[in-house]
């Protein structure tokens, strides 16, 4: 469980620094959530690194990018921390069922905590059971617009992409002619997270995002990192 431990953990860095502007993907969930969509016994760290680029009226380029150093424990407890000012990071415990925002440098945590998500009644596992399998005849009768691409090793793990294109009419476009916006993403069956995707979006002021993960482990972090120092104040906050 999520709790005080006795010595505060230690500073994390990250291999490049943090510009404002983006942040990085997270799957915290609220509620119940917290719970299910939990993964036990798939533990990881790695840093993930986002990068914008878009082009202004005047031909200049802007770049953004963000560094998000992320790591899971066998229990699937999460830690997050983005950038590398050690300013805060978030933590999520699906065994105490709660959420927390700590800020090392005034010794603060804020601490959200949710109730033991009720099992689903009967009725409620019929609805779900009929939504399902009018979900499933959807797919059946109007698949994905989107493109499957032939899995391939990223970081060390396998990993499927998939394709997503828009397209926005010339009358639409605020350039007058027909827009193409794509999108891919790279998905690790095994670890059940997100390893790269970029977004090719060449309306104005939009741009290319890319973002993508290196320094990927499979080894249980340092349980002190997942835990709330136990000098620091405390403060509930309401789900």
């Amino acid at each position: 469980m999520l709790g005080r431990a006795q010595t505060q953990p230690p500073p994390t860095s990250t291999p490049q620094p943090a510009i404002a502007g983006m942040s990085g993907s997270v799957g915290l969930g609220f509620g119940g959530g917290v719970v299910r969509n939990a993964l036990k016994g798939k533990p990881y760290s790695l840093v993930e690194t986002t990068t914008r680029i878009r082009t202004l009226p005047d031909g200049k380029t802007v770049t953004n990018i963000v560094v998000v150093r992320r790591m899971r424990d066998s229990e699937g407890r999460v830690r997050e921390e983005v950038g590398d000012t050690g300013a805060s990071y978030t933590l999520t415990d699906p065994v105490a069922l709660l959420t927390a925002v700590v800020f090392p440098k005034s010794k603060v945590a804020m601490v959200t905590r949710f109730a033991q998500p009720k099992p689903l009644t009967p009725e409620q596992q019929a609805r779900q059971a009929e939504l399902n399998a009018r979900t499933a005849a959807f797919r059946n009768t109007d698949p994905s617009p989107d493109e499957e691409l032939s899995g391939k090793m990223i970081d060390g793990v396998y990993s499927v992409g998939s394709r997503h294109v828009v397209v926005v009419p010339a009358i639409s476009s605020p350039t007058g002619q027909e827009v193409r916006i794509v999108e891919e993403k790279w998905i690790s069956p095994d670890l059940k997270i997100t390893v790269a995707s970029t977004t090719d979006n060449p309306m104005p002021r939009m741009g290319k995002t890319t973002t993508a993960i290196s320094d990927l482990q499979q080894t249980d972090p340092d349980p002190a990192l997942f835990e709330i120092p136990v000098d620091y104040k405390i403060e509930e906050k309401q789900p």
